[in-house]
């Protein structure tokens, strides 16, 4: 997972996007917050990502959007497999 991310990180930089931050989110999911979005930030874990729009020119976001998909499918939900192993066991009870 780390070696996409710093792949991710690396082509979105190079298309002009800046990062401001990189956040554990949970044990497999990593938010990445950029300056010049608006309030956009990326959720990622190993095989999917989630966008969350900010305040961005559409063009901008569409351009966003076709870098991250080179590498990840998107999704409207992202869930921690943390989360998803703690309702299966309360659901088993």
């Amino acid at each position: 997972m780390k070696e996409k991310i710093i792949t991710l990180t690396e082509k979105l930089t190079h298309a002009g996007f800046e990062i401001v931050g990189i956040e554990v989110e949970a044990s497999d999911i990593v938010r990445i917050k950029f300056t010049d979005l608006n309030g956009l930030e990326l959720l990622v874990n190993d095989s999917y990502a989630m966008i969350k729009e900010g305040d961005c020119s559409k063009e901008k976001l569409l351009k966003f959007k076709k870098l991250v998909e080179k590498q990840y499918t998107i999704q409207d939900e992202l869930e921690s497999i943390d989360n998803d192993m703690f309702n299966k066991l309360l659901n088993a009870m």
